[in-house]
């Protein structure tokens, strides 16, 4: 059990690796308002996924 939760936080780890891989590309291609929508859409999504989880 604790091997699959090592595992799975592993995995998530690399995710949030690779995705601020892309936002610091982002950023320094198109300034900081990239930064901006991408915690736009990231807190829009937490919103929604919690909303999902109060029903």
């Amino acid at each position: 059990m604790n091997n699959d939760k090592t595992s799975l936080e592993i995995r998530i780890y690399r995710l949030v690796k690779n995705d601020l891989e892309y936002i610091i590309k982002d950023v320094g291609k198109y300034g900081l308002d990239a930064l901006k929508l991408y915690i736009e859409c990231v807190d829009k999504k937490i919103k929604s996924l919690e909303e999902e989880g109060k029903q």
